[in-house]
């Protein structure tokens, strides 16, 4: 990636007379810069551009080529490669369009450039991108118009467009840029590379992120878990709708999709998510000028009741914290500021509330055991605008992070540039304050508090075979309730015998996949006669089970593609598990936090969680099945459908599986 960010000699392939082409606004722009590299232009129809002599093909350059950077019609592209391969050019960037975005014709062409590029060390930016910069060394090979601020964010964009709106948008949001690739089609060089090399990058602090897709979505959790272990990594991702799943062989496969999957990987790699644009940049500008969150406790200081109510409210949604201050500090508050107040969290001066009150009880919150400040100002008779934006701004060299909103537009107006130009974060809105701060605890929670990663490792004592789901379940310790396989009303009356009442009976002659939807599922049989009815009603074989009494149940499931691997799933169980919808996602490998958040961020789990059920039994099942998936790497597909769910216990009391290459259920033969 050296040669790409910091190279010392550049050819510009398309290199143009002409003013309103890109070959020249590139060339111009590096060449009347600060850049201290050698540029050479190169164009077979001209014979100098700018004053500078210019060689028909890059192979004529008399230097070694450390980048080419090719700004030519697509159909001329791959000879340019082939030059730049035989010149043995050390990287290039392919500016030009016209290859997989516009369909079949553009990927053969995008697909030849790879082959022309397999057997050769160069590595290739795009096509069909913006450029890079390296702010360091006043090196700029992109068509951005926005002049560059240095700075300590760095941005890897698949989007051009959007990317030249980013850069144009920074300075407004209070900061700069030390790097900026966009990716384009990523023929060659895709975002793992490059998060890879920002992670080492002293002169990047903050890392920006846009996709639209992730190339290699291992590489890409392992490279982002051990970047955001060092420095904070925002990511928007664009393309997440779902427009529905076909059809599938599990509940397991019909719920969990690629977003749910996508969104699973950002968590687990403690990628801080935006979902828009202008929140990425909000998250920026906390992220570049306050400390780390400490913890997630708040102290919101405001002068009117309605900003305090709304920014406690998404507080509450959020599950944040806001304790009082102590008596002791409540008492000193009293002495000084106006009697209207009131001292719990929020901290309301009134609309009484002016500049030396704000001070004061800034300083109280510093002082006392919170994480961050969020201040809220709404301009009132007496309130003193700017003045208390001053004020506030003495505390931008904080140990804790300071935010601020101040309600309004012109009456504020001078307030809020006094707050940007010093560093203290503003927002429009309360509650954005709140969110940006809810999302960026939970990245300083994960980074400080670092987990070690759940140990799975494949198993070679003799689990070669596949057989019985049940019986492989009870291999891996996971709870089944008594089962046995009737196929006659005498065998039916045995297992009665061995088990006892109550029981469900299932049938089992056909693997659809909702047995109850089809009536072929009976429960609390409890006497001879009412086994004789309900066999009669499901028909032979059926599996007779005991009955397990727990008030929930949920879903555990896993499911392996080549693009994610294995993806484990928890959400609400049962027989309308795919219309209810509510089911999270886990890929491997994982934590101890990773199976605790995809508990909690399902209704289920907090369900499970506001009636003080131990969690540890379906923790335990959800490891056992992660192992089951490293064990047997043929299984495409595993459901655990209902886990029934007490206060101390997790049992599974149905269970299929899908083998590669197979689309049938796997049930049990002989117990």
């Amino acid at each position: 990636m050296d040669f790409l960010f910091s190279p010392k000699t550049i050819a510009i392939v398309g290199a143009s007379r002409h003013k309103e082409k890109l070959g020249y606004q590139i060339y111009e722009k590096i060449l009347t810069s600060k850049f201290e590299g050698q540029v050479f232009p190169v164009n077979p129809d001209a014979y100098s551009i700018l004053g500078q002599k210019v060689y028909a093909k890059i192979s004529n350059i008399p230097v070694d080529i450390d980048l080419a950077v090719i700004v030519i019609p697509a159909k001329f592209v791959l000879e340019a490669v082939k030059e730049a391969v035989e010149k043995k050019v050390k990287s290039a960037i392919i500016i030009s369009s016209g290859f997989a975005e516009l369909g079949k014709a553009g990927l053969d062409l995008q697909e030849q450039i790879k082959e022309i590029i397999k057997a050769s060390p160069i590595r290739i930016l795009g096509p069909n991108c913006l450029g890079v910069f390296n702010t360091s060394n006043n090196f700029d090979a992109t068509f951005a118009s926005p002049a560059l601020v240095k700075g300590n964010v760095s941005a890897v964009f698949q989007s051009g467009a959007l990317g030249v709106a980013f850069l144009d948008w920074a300075s407004s949001y209070g900061f700069g840029l030390a790097k900026f690739a966009s990716l384009g089609n990523k023929v060659d060089i895709e975002e793992s590379e490059i998060i890879e090399y920002l992670k080492n990058d002293p002169e990047t602090k903050i890392i920006a992120l846009y996709l639209e897709n992730v190339s290699n979505p291992n590489k890409f959790l392992k490279v982002c878990r051990e970047t955001a272990a060092i420095k904070p990594i925002i990511i928007l991702k664009g393309g997440t709708s779902n427009l529905g799943a076909k059809a599938a062989f599990s509940h397991t496969a019909a719920m969990v999709g690629s977003s749910l999957t996508t969104r699973a990987l950002f968590s687990q790699s403690n990628l801080i998510m935006a979902q828009t644009i202008e929140e990425m940049l909000n998250l920026i500008m906390v992220l570049n000028t306050e400390p780390p969150m400490q913890s997630d406790k708040l102290c919101i200081i405001t002068n009117a009741g309605g900003p305090g109510i709304l920014a406690t409210d998404m507080v509450g949604r959020l599950g944040m914290k806001m304790p009082s201050l102590i008596e002791k500090d409540i008492l000193e508050l009293k002495t000084h500021l106006p009697k209207a107040s009131s001292f719990a969290n929020p901290i309301d001066l009134s609309g009484e509330g002016k500049a030396a009150e704000y001070d004061i009880a800034l300083q109280a919150a510093l002082k006392a055991d919170y994480g961050a400040v969020i201040l809220l100002l709404t301009a009132q008779t007496v309130t003193e605008v700017e003045e208390t934006a001053e004020v506030i701004a003495k505390y931008n060299k904080s140990n804790k992070p300071i935010l601020a909103s101040f309600l309004g537009d012109k009456s504020v107006a001078k307030g809020k540039d006094i707050l940007l130009k010093n560093g203290i974060p503003h927002f429009p809105d309360p509650e954005l304050a709140v969110f940006a701060l809810w999302k960026i605890a939970s990245y300083w929670k994960r980074r400080l508090n670092p987990i070690d990663l759940v140990s799975i490792e494949k198993q070679t004592d003799g689990r070669e075979m596949l057989g019985d789901p049940f019986i492989l379940l009870q291999t891996y310790s996971i709870p089944i309730p008594l089962t046995g396989i009737a196929t006659n009303l005498d065998v039916a009356y045995q297992i009665i015998g061995r088990i006892g009442y109550p029981v469900a009976v299932k049938n089992i002659s056909k693997f659809g996949e909702h047995k109850s939807k089809a009536g072929k599922v009976v429960l609390n049989i409890s006497s001879d006669q009412f086994l004789l009815e309900a066999i009669k009603k499901v028909g032979f074989p059926v599996l007779v089970q005991s009955m397990v009494s727990a008030p929930f149940e949920v879903i555990i499931g896993a499911k392996r593609d080549k693009e994610f691997g294995v993806t484990l799933s928890f959400g609400w169980g049962g027989v309308y598990a795919e219309e209810i919808g509510d089911v999270s996602a886990r890929i491997l490998p994982l934590t101890e936090v990773d199976l605790d958040e995809m508990i909690r961020e399902t209704k289920i789990g907090q369900i499970l969680i506001r009636e003080n059920v131990d969690l540890s039994p379906i923790k335990n099942i959800l490891i056992d099945t992660a192992q089951i998936m490293t064990d047997f790497p043929q299984i495409t597909e595993l459901d655990l459908n209902p886990v029934k769910v007490s206060a101390s216990e997790a049992i599974c009391v149905d269970t299929r599986y899908n083998i590669e290459g197979m689309n049938r259920e796997k049930r049990i033969l002989n117990w």
